[in-house]
């Protein structure tokens, strides 16, 4: 599914991205993955193809002299010689060269199944994305999912999946059809004894029982539990039907699931964070890591969707100044943290951790293949392939992000490759500019990061690209300023499978 090349690509200036430390000059070639070290005057010559000879050098920086711009000359004419520092840019964005979408899909197993079992929701939420402050999304409804569309659903998975699967419950709040999920619990284990099922659920928790608890932690169930941090921030926004703040019954449900087994409540645990306004960051951040029941776990950290219509939720310039000053004094920490006691001190932060070193991570293992013509899109998926979400009525979506616009089939028909390629092009259409982006090859945004009132929004992807380009910038100059101080410092990111 190439797009057709963009015009006006050529360009005679090298792709890279250059920033600065408080050391050192780096230049990022984007060609080659690769981050190199140099001297101020090749950091300020690599992208002026100008101003190649010493005179011209000498004119334009007269704080150079000839003899530094002749050096400066023949270390990029070397780099060029070595294939760096490449005025190669992409012409097309597409998934893999050559193959055709129904072959990716045909040849791509099955990895994980998302179940919508319920549109129905015993929470209210403000900043919920079905709380009706949304345009162009679904809103809280009585539907559920019957068990006959959720084993057909996991027949058809189950008949193009590897060995082992993720099979995932999601809402409105799963646990008001505990009926469904025991269900279908016991009817893939009797009908799959030969696949390994990782089960996994995302609740806000509020309605867990003794039986519900000990039935999860022995089942195993990976558990997401919404929390947003201490009483006074997370009743803030999280709030019944009746208006009420739910923290409390949270916090209880939490103690019923390590009461019914420590062991695995550790290892199984996680929570999803929301950061909404006013922004207690550090309220939040001295919350999980403190508090008995949510320290040393996981934790999945996003702000509040900011295409919401409701005015009450938008940030003041305040707010964004606060949070902003809580996040860098966050991020330092955690940095020095590092610099310190190494990645498994005592005085490295865990929630403070799960923020940033994703990043890191991401860049260390980053490819160092030589970029083509033609180039993956961002952080997509192949919609339909490894991953299917599932709504109440049938219809199948990418995922849980996108349950609400660009179906994909229906459980009965399964996968229509025809509105994938239709869904596909027209994010294509607002995307071709990623081939000339300096971050084309660090960016995870995805179809999601480019949705707004429920279609692709040219006006909120430039928004997320602006974000993602700055964050990027700030993690390279985060990531070399580290290995300056210590060259070993990131050895321990080996270990570790990328996410």
């Amino acid at each position: 599914m190439p797009s057709e090349p963009e015009s006006g690509t050529e360009n005679d200036t090298p792709f890279i991205h250059k920033f600065r430390t408080d050391k050192f000059h780096y230049i990022y070639d984007i060609n080659s993955n690769r981050v190199f070290q140099v001297n101020r005057q090749v950091y300020e010559l690599a992208d002026r193809p100008d101003l190649r000879s010493p005179e011209l050098i000498c004119g334009h920086f007269p704080e150079f002299d000839a003899d530094e711009a002749s050096a400066a000359i023949n270390e990029l004419d070397e780099a060029a010689e070595k294939g760096w520092l490449s005025t190669h840019r992409p012409r097309t964005l597409a998934y893999r060269p050559g193959t055709t979408l129904q072959d990716m899909l045909d040849s791509s197993p099955y990895e994980q199944l998302i179940l919508n079992v319920t549109e129905s929701c015993n929470l209210r939420c403000s900043y919920c994305i079905y709380s009706g402050n949304y345009e162009g999304q679904r809103t809280h409804s009585d539907r559920v999912m019957t068990f006959d569309t959720a084993r057909e659903a996991l027949d058809r998975f189950m008949e193009q999946a590897i060995a082992t699967v993720h099979i995932s419950f999601y809402g409105g709040e799963p646990l008001s059809r505990f009926d469904l999920i025991e269900q279908v619990i016991e009817y893939t284990q009797r009908s799959y004894p030969d696949k390994k099922v990782h089960w996994t659920l995302t609740t806000n928790a509020v309605m867990m029982t003794e039986r519900i608890a000990h039935y999860l932690m022995e089942q195993k169930v990976l558990l997401t539990v919404s929390l947003d941090g201490p009483q006074a921030v997370t009743d803030r926004h999280r709030k019944d039907a009746s208006g009420h703040g739910v923290f409390t019954r949270v916090m209880r449900s939490l103690e019923m699931l390590r009461h019914a087994d420590p062991k695995t409540y550790d290892e199984t645990l996680q929570f999803s964070v929301v950061c909404a306004p006013p922004f207690d960051f550090e309220e939040t951040e001295r919350f999980f890591n403190e508090h008995e029941l949510t320290r040393n776990h996981r934790y999945s950290f996003s702000y509040m969707n900011s295409t919401t219509e409701n005015p009450e939720l938008k940030p003041s310039n305040d707010n964004i100044e606060r949070l902003n000053g809580e996040l860098a004094v966050c991020r330092k920490h955690y940095l020095d943290g590092l610099i310190e006691t190494g990645p498994d001190g005592e005085e490295t932060i865990d929630f403070a951790r799960s923020l940033y070193e994703k990043d890191f991570s991401d860049f260390y293992h980053r490819s160092k293949t030589p970029l083509g013509d033609e180039m993956y899109p961002n952080g997509c998926c192949i919609p339909g392939a490894r991953r299917l979400f599932v709504s109440t009525d049938g219809c199948l979506h990418v995922c849980e992000k996108l349950d609400n616009v660009y179906p994909i089939g229906t459980v009965g028909t399964w996968v229509d490759s025809e509105k994938i390629e239709r869904m596909y092009e027209e994010y294509l259409a607002m995307s071709r500019d990623c081939t000339s982006c300096w971050a084309c090859r660090l960016c995870s945004l995805c179809f999601f990061n480019f949705i707004a009132r429920g279609a692709f929004s040219a006006e909120h992807r430039a928004s997320e690209c602006r974000y993602v380009r700055r964050r990027w910038d700030r993690v390279l100059r985060d990531y070399f300023t580290l290995l300056e101080k210590d060259e070993h410092l990131f050895d321990h990111l080996a270990e570790l499978r990328r996410t």
